[in-house]
């Protein structure tokens, strides 16, 4: 199941507190990497689908 983007953001949200707050914050910071890339990788997406929607659209017009 993927994650919604949501999620990764509620996620990423909390890591990056947790990178900040804990004295061994430094090892979260590849999954926060990994959280950025996977919600960049999704609104990429969804941004890729809406641009290939509306030249649909405009060749079909």
């Amino acid at each position: 199941m993927k994650p919604s983007p949501s999620r990764l953001k509620q996620a990423l949200d909390i890591m990056i507190i947790a990178v900040s707050d804990r004295p061994d914050g430094e090892v979260f910071v590849p999954l926060v990497l990994h959280l950025e890339k996977q919600l960049a990788a999704i609104e990429n997406a969804e941004t890729e689908y809406e641009r290939i929607v509306r030249l649909a659209r405009k060749s079909a017009a």
